[in-house]
């Protein structure tokens, strides 16, 4: 594996990681907008300078030198900085989110895969002594493989079974009555169908990066019954990921939805319910992305719901607990863009839209916790 250019390095070294072979490399995944990986720079200089004899660090981002250089001063890393624009790295080590950590040990071998902030002191002393270290991160540790996604062997039997993804690309996962497919989806995900819930409706301040390792799943459940298939993913969730999942009533910061006198409502009267719901994505350039700006709008119409719906699609965006205190009743016709970024603060200026007011309370509101339990 080559790297384009190295910043922060001893003139002339090699662009060649194999040429570190003999000690240990923990290659951390990065990049300059990614507010969880600045977030964990001064845990890996401490560790850093605590093994500075036996391990290199590399911090690898896909952006160019370009880009990373002017921000170093504020950033202050204290590892070599690798520039992989190609993303040929990235591609080999099959990273899909950030950050990410890939420790490889002296004779050149893969040690562990985890986040940064699951990287102790502990584990690494272990590594360099040529120990075994269970670096994984919250999850059990699962093995990748293939299975029978069609499940026809038996379709009187019940049937459950995940492993850690081989492909680095996120798949919608596909429901019927009796079974749930998906290939390279995160257990969040996975567990927000399970629960039937969003994201703002999840907890997980004791869970480092749960998005970024991606697994796929096949369930089976004999009675065809929905509320059986969920109860078998959230099983299957908590016992072979060894996570704990349960609903806690938490003081947090909600979204609280009203009627205005001061704003004409704009939402359309129906006599009917109607099923007829449109989405348009639209995708800003590049440059847009990598600035960390706006950079995927998505409008949703709907032609005649509850304010259940207007409330769950402000939820999902917004990433916070949405309560519906406008006391409307019947159906309703709208229309409204939110941005997958700027999440929180554009939701208040876009439901005004609506003639409706979106305001910031402590509240307390259930909510669905997720967090590591003890791996068997």
């Amino acid at each position: 594996m080559i790297f384009e250019d190295v910043l922060q390095a001893p003139d002339g070294l090699p662009l060649d990681i194999a040429v570190h072979q003999g000690k240990v490399v923990v290659l951390e995944f990065w990049a300059t907008w990614c507010k969880p990986c600045i977030e964990s720079i001064p845990h890996l200089n401490q560790l850093a300078a605590q093994f500075d004899q036996d391990v290199i660090f590399i911090a690898v981002t896909d952006e160019p030198r370009a880009t990373v250089e002017p921000k170093l001063d504020k950033l202050n890393i204290h590892s070599w900085i690798a520039c992989d624009t190609d993303r040929s790295v990235f591609k080999n080590f099959n990273v899909t989110g950030l950050p990410h950590t890939v420790i490889i040990d002296a004779d050149g071998v893969v040690a562990g895969i985890t986040s940064p902030h699951h990287l102790t002191s502990e584990k690494l002393s272990r590594v360099v002594r040529g120990e075994r270290a269970e670096i994984g991160g919250p999850y059990k540790q699962i093995a990748p493989g293939f299975f029978d996604w069609e499940l026809t062997a038996d379709p009187g039997l019940p049937r459950a079974e995940i492993r850690s993804s081989s492909i680095n690309e996120n798949t919608n996962f596909q429901s019927e009555q009796d079974r749930l497919t998906g290939m390279a989806n995160s257990a969040l995900s996975y567990a927000m169908w399970a629960w039937d819930t969003g994201r703002g409706r999840i907890r997980t301040e004791e869970f480092d990066a749960p998005w970024s390792d991606l697994f796929d799943i096949a369930v089976i459940v004999p009675s065809g019954d929905e509320s059986d298939l969920k109860a078998a993913v959230q099983r299957l969730l908590q016992s072979r990921l060894g996570l704990i999942i349960e609903w806690e009533n938490i003081e947090t910061s909600t979204l609280v939805l009203r009627q205005s006198d001061d704003l004409r409502l704009k939402l359309i009267k129906q006599a009917q319910h109607s099923d007829e719901t449109s989405n348009t994505e639209t995708t800003m350039d590049h440059e847009v992305l990598q600035s960390n700006k706006r950079f995927l709008w998505n409008r949703r119409t709907v032609k005649g719901d509850t304010l259940e719906s207007l409330r769950q699609y402000i939820e999902d965006f917004s990433w916070l607990p949405v309560i519906d205190e406008t006391g409307l009743d019947g159906f309703y016709s709208w229309s409204l863009e939110l941005a997958y970024t700027d999440r929180q603060d554009k939701a208040p200026i876009v439901a005004r839209e609506l003639g409706l007011l979106l305001t910031n309370e402590q509240r307390s509101v259930p909510m669905l916790v997720i967090k590591p339990g003890d791996p068997d």
